[in-house]
């Protein structure tokens, strides 16, 4: 590979992953497809976490520590996007009478309806994806694309011991 495609490749990957982080065009598509006013306002206020916490309580109550091992993040970051969402009144905090300790999070019919949105969102990206890569790339290709996308992942994941090999 050419220093030159080598270059291409490395900006269109992060030029793609901080396209990710913004998350404008996402949240635009859910506007878009919200029928409440008030949960239009909401939306551009309601962080990335916060919208995928509204999507994992659809199963039902789930407490801070099960949704960031689920979402993969902290359980700061839960505790902090929780707050937010019982702010816009998305989802409420409740205890148990069996165990005071542990708060439980559960959707409002408000919450459960950006929640719906935000899974539509996210079946009709994926069909899109599928589509486009049905119809511009060969099975041999989608193969090199998943083992791409496999060895950066596993590269970032273990970026930090990289050089103590």
């Amino acid at each position: 590979m050419s220093e030159q495609q080598a270059q291409t490749i490395i900006t269109k990957f992060q030029k793609l992953q901080a396209e990710n982080n913004s998350q404008t065009d996402e949240r635009a598509w859910i506007s878009e497809h919200l029928t409440s006013s008030q949960l239009k306002e909401i939306v551009p206020k309601v962080s990335l976490i916060g919208l995928h916490i509204l999507s994992a309580l659809e199963a039902g109550e789930k407490n801070g520590i099960t949704l960031a091992q689920e979402l993969n993040v902290t359980r700061g970051g839960v505790s902090r996007a929780a707050s937010k969402l019982e702010a816009f009144d998305l989802l409420e905090k409740k205890q148990r009478s069996d165990n005071k300790k542990n708060f439980y999070y559960a959707l409002t019919p408000l919450g459960a309806q950006l929640a719906q949105v935000h899974d539509e969102m996210h079946a009709h990206l994926e069909q899109k994806l599928c589509q486009l890569l049905e119809n511009n790339y060969t099975s041999a290709e989608q193969d090199v694309i998943i083992r791409f996308i496999e060895d950066a992942g596993q590269l970032k994941k273990h970026f930090a011991t990289l050089d103590k090999k």
